[in-house]
């Protein structure tokens, strides 16, 4: 049993120990009854890549916590992720959403799609290629990695034209150790500048053969304005992020070894389309619905209004744009339409071109600007909203009219808030005052509040920790993961105090924390040494050990592993007889048969007959069969060990049944009914 165990430590339970009645509502607690599995998280080995890309909607999409994890995935992938915060900065945390390509059937037929604002104008622009020589580390040649590379930048192209929301895309192939990325402005048209840069792409990699890193960009007057694709082929994601985070900053990369230069000519959109797109704005409450389900149209809410022109009719307030990354009080006139005079007329403040702020507003008309402060609902939840991938506290303060410290004091009980300077894609947090969201559901999480589907009927924050536990009371952390080990199980929260966080470097803990041994205060009635006797162990060329060697002064109970149970569930010891002979002489210890074991309980010619053996039709004469053995054999108890009941990823094998676990309790119910004063143990799982 031991040598051949590959997932995890087994634990002896006895069951209700010998002489008592086996306890229900206690072993309720150790199988996947009805009755528990939807409060109780099923944990099943974590993939080594994501699932494949099924939606435009990335918050639906398997998160990881670093690079490291995602660099596991041997396929290409998209990500999402904060733009602001360096992938290769350990101070701040990281929320990756991916997905994977490879083998999908495209983004084409993938939900949550959006349209995307048809041109309305050309635009004469300037573009810059630039690169930086090739290092000896590069693993293949950039034009061995070029067909992976169009094959990514193609992935990304389809999802930024599905999601109109979005500004930019990351994707990363660990094979080809290649990153990639695609930035488009808010005002820039996307399916034809998109597909008439890529069609030049082939023609780049001639160009650029001898370099590992390049960029592409056209920068315009401001980000939404700007069109870029940045390649890296060591698969520097941080480096990658580092220049879609300089094109968002209405910058352009520059610090090339050589570069060349062009014009282009690109399509530009009515900016009132852009507002429709892109506005910002919050979701709707918790006021309905307290399960898990989210709508594409709860997402995306991207601060580049394009310079949205906002006309309000009453007479005290003036018509608006807000300030996009790259603006000057110049460009400003320019998107009012208004003379420089009149624009300072309007906005008098003396400081106003020094101190511009990204989604602040500046008005273009006569008249005061409005207070944008949002309430909180009807219910007493806050002003809710889901951050996007390039949000800041600073925009969003600007936009809705509050100070960072407002939003800040907004999210102490928000669920994985950590700061105004450390925002994380994807999450719910407050604008206002008022009861915090419920967490957002993350698509692989396992256990807590962010389990798909998880209800939140009649819980408070204080609840949201316990919600879908762990089984085996293991440890869950803050990314809905199960553990045993100190990397799940540490509690120490962030420097916010919120619910949910852990700090940097650490994956925290939110249920079942800590891995000291607890309950010591009583002492057991009495103490048990048990031990198993493997009966093949006299087969091998060394170390072997015959039963009757055994010594009552070191055992209490001795386990003889293992007996057979045929396909017609009758008990044998056909194999080991001569072992089971010396067995059964030992005297003061307690002798009890084992069945099971990993090679009984996953080998395709056996492991369907504990599975079928618990069940209804044929409960009954296991257990007749069993009593009768230890009867015939005056043994003194008998013990199970299915590795495992219920489980649904061990290879080579079906999926096991959600019955599993609540037929194996009738079954031990059963046979403790009919071995009252006998040892009935179970083997379970203990670890991960």
């Amino acid at each position: 049993m031991w040598g051949t165990l590959p997932i995890a430590q087994l634990l002896v339970l006895w069951l209700a120990g010998q002489g008592s009645a086996l306890s229900s509502s206690v072993l309720e607690s150790g199988f996947n009854s009805p009755a528990n599995v939807s409060a109780r998280a099923r944990v099943q080995k974590p993939p080594r890549c994501p699932a494949k890309c099924d939606s435009y909607d990335a918050t639906q999409w398997f998160v990881y916590p670093s690079t490291t994890r995602v660099s596991k995935c041997n396929q290409t992938m998209l990500l999402d992720f904060m733009v602001q915060n360096p992938l290769n900065d350990s101070a701040t945390h990281h929320t990756i959403y991916s997905c994977t390509t490879t083998g999908s059937d495209g983004l084409e037929s993938a939900s949550g799609g959006t349209s995307c604002a048809s041109a309305i104008s050309t635009l004469d622009a300037n573009y810059e290629v630039g690169r930086w020589d090739a290092e000896a580390t590069t693993k293949s040649s950039p034009g061995i990695k070029g067909n992976q590379t169009l094959m990514a930048l193609q992935e990304m192209q389809t999802y930024l034209l599905g999601n109109c929301q979005k500004s930019t895309i990351f994707a990363y192939s660990e094979v080809e150790n290649v990153a990639a990325a695609i930035y488009v402005g808010g005002s820039l048209e996307r399916a034809q500048n998109i597909h008439a840069l890529l069609d030049g792409v082939a023609d780049l990699f001639d160009n650029v053969q001898s370099s590992d890193r390049w960029v592409w960009q056209s920068c315009g007057r401001n980000a939404n304005y700007t069109l870029g694709i940045a390649v890296d082929l060591h698969g520097d994601l941080a480096g990658v992020q580092q220049h879609v985070r300089t094109w968002s900053d209405g910058a352009c990369v520059s610090g090339f070894t050589a570069s060349d230069t062009g014009s282009i000519r690109l399509l530009s959109i009515d900016p009132t389309n852009v507002s429709t797109a892109n506005a910002s704005s919050p979701v709707t409450g918790n006021t309905t619905s307290v399960v898990h389900s989210r709508s594409p149209s709860a997402h995306g809410h991207s601060l580049s209004h394009g310079h949205a022109r906002h006309s309000l009719h009453r007479r005290s307030t003036c018509s608006y744009v807000q300030v996009i990354s790259g603006d000057s009080c110049a460009s400003l006139v320019e998107e009012c339409g208004i003379s420089a005079d009149d624009f300072y007329d309007y906005n008098p403040s003396s400081d106003l071109c020094s101190t511009l702020t990204v989604g602040q507003y500046v008005c273009c008309s006569s008249g005061d600007l409005p207070d944008f402060a949002p309430s909180a609902y009807a219910n007493g939840t806050c002003c809710t909203y889901d951050v996007v991938s390039g949000d800041s506290c600073s925009a969003l303060a600007a936009t809705y009219s509050l100070t960072e410290d407002e939003i800040d004091s907004f999210n102490s009980d928000t669920w994985g808030w950590y700061g105004c300077d450390d925002l994380q894609a994807g999450q719910s947090i407050c604008l206002s005052n008022g009861t915090a969201p419920y967490p957002v559901a993350l698509a692989n999480a396992v256990c807590g509040p962010q389990v798909p589907g998880t209800n939140f009927t009649d819980t408070t924050v204080g609840d949201w920790a316990t919600l879908n536990p762990c089984p085996l009371n293991a440890c869950c952390d803050i990314w809905g993961q199960c553990g045993a080990t100190p990397d799940y199980c540490n509690d120490t929260l962030a420097a916010s105090d919120a619910p949910g966080t852990a700090p940097p470097g650490s994956n925290g803990c939110i249920s079942n924390c800590g891995t000291t041994i607890v309950n010591t205060a009583t002492a057991p009635s009495s103490f048990s040494a048990v031990g198993y006797f493997e009966a093949s162990n006299v087969e091998r060329p060394c170390l072997q050990m015959n039963a009757f060697t055994i010594s009552p002064e070191k055992f209490t109970h001795v386990h003889f592993a293992f007996g057979n149970i045929t396909s017609n569930f009758s008990i044998s010891i056909a194999g080991a007889e001569q072992q089971f002979t010396y067995f059964r002489e030992l005297e003061n210890i307690k002798r009890i048969v084992s069945f099971g074991g990993w090679d009984f309980s996953t080998s395709p010619d056996t492991y369907m007959i504990f599975r079928e053996g618990v069940a209804a039709a044929n409960r009954d004469t296991l257990v007749q069969n069993v009593v009768d053995f230890l009867d015939e054999y005056d043994l003194d108890g008998v013990d199970f060990d299915w590795e495992y009941p219920g489980e649904p990823d061990i290879e080579g094998i079906p999926a096991r049944s959600d019955e599993d676990g609540s037929n194996y309790l009738e079954f031990l119910t059963a046979l403790r009914e009919a071995l009252p004063s006998k040892s009935i143990s179970i083997s379970a799982p203990a670890s991960y």
